[in-house]
C-alpha cells in the first residue's frame, strides 16, 4: 500500500512540476503571498475589524493559533520528509526547513477561507473563488517541490476536519439553535 502511495506521489509530483519554470512566479505568489499566514491572517483581521466584524476577526485569530499549533505538533510527531529531501528528480524551487506532513498551507487555506465562507453570506462566486484559491495553493506547494501530493491531501483533510470541528463548537456552544428561532 505504501509503495502505491509513494508511486502515485511521485507520478503526480512530476506531472505538476512538468509545468516548468514558467509557473514558478505564480507558484511563489500563491504560496508566499496569498497563502502566507503571517501576511494573510493580519490582513483578514484588519479588514474584518474595519468592516465591524470584530468577533469574526477574533475567531480567525483563535482558529489560526489552534491550527498552527496542531500542524507544528503533527509535523514533529510524523517527521515526514519533504520531496526534495528524498527524491533526486524533484526540482526544489524554494528552501523549506522542517517536515512536510501535513501541508500547513493546505490546512490553513481550507480552515481560514472555510471559516470566512461559513461566517458570511454565501454566494456562488465566493464559494468557487475560495475553492480555486485552496486548490491553487495546494498545487503551488507541489510545484515548488516542498510537498508530496499526499501531504497536501492530508492538509486539506485536516483543514476540513478543523473546519467541521470549529463550526460544530460554534453551533453547539456559542450559537444554540434557540438563538435563531423567531418567537
Amino acid at each position: 500500500m505504501i509503495d502505491k502511495i509513494n508511486a502515485w506521489d511521485m507520478s503526480m509530483l512530476q506531472t505538476v512540476q512538468s509545468l516548468g519554470d514558467a509557473w514558478y512566479p505564480a507558484s511563489w505568489f500563491l504560496s508566499y503571498v496569498i497563502g502566507r499566514d503571517w501576511l494573510v491572517v493580519p490582513a483578514a483581521v484588519i479588514t474584518l475589524v474595519l468592516i465591524n466584524k470584530k468577533r469574526v476577526a477574533l475567531e480567525i485569530i483563535v482558529i489560526y493559533a489552534i491550527c498552527a499549533l496542531a500542524v507544528f505538533g503533527i509535523k514533529h510527531i510524523v517527521e515526514a520528509p519533504r520531496p526534495f529531501m528524498t527524491e533526486g528528480l524533484v526540482v526544489q524551487y524554494v528552501d523549506e526547513g522542517n517536515y512536510g506532513m501535513p501541508s500547513g498551507h493546505a490546512v490553513l487555506s481550507v480552515t481560514l477561507l472555510g471559516w470566512l465562507w461559513y461566517r458570511h453570506p454565501k454566494s456562488m462566486i465566493m464559494t468557487i473563488g475560495a475553492l480555486i484559491i485552496v486548490l491553487m495553493i495546494g498545487l503551488s506547494r507541489i510545484h515548488l517541490g516542498v510537498h508530496f501530493p499526499s501531504q497536501v491531501l492530508a492538509g486539506w483533510a485536516l483543514g476540513f476536519l478543523f473546519l467541521w470541528l470549529f463550526s460544530w463548537v460554534d453551533r453547539h456552544m456559542f450559537r444554540p439553535r434557540g438563538m435563531y428561532v423567531r418567537k
